[in-house]
């Protein structure tokens, strides 16, 4: 298996993965690089929008990393 890195999806991902980490240059040469992949049309909007804004923060994710997990309101994982 070998990894296509002009597919655009991953690309994006890529993108959004660096966005995480405060890799903020490699995010937008990686949003940049989707869009000359040529992506399907109703993902160039949300990508041209993350190339212009970034992701949004998640205030309540970076301030408690378990807040979004699976069981942290209280429900028994298996």
């Amino acid at each position: 298996m070998s990894l296509d890195t002009a597919e655009p999806t991953i690309s994006d991902h890529l993108g959004d993965a660096y966005w995480q980490v405060g890799r903020r240059l490699e995010a937008i040469y990686q949003w940049n690089k989707a869009i000359t992949a040529e992506p399907e049309e109703d993902l160039i909007p949300e990508i041209r929008k993350k190339i212009a804004n970034g992701l949004p923060s998640n205030d309540e994710a970076d301030a408690n990393p378990l807040a979004q997990s699976p069981g942290s309101d209280g429900e028994t994982l298996p």
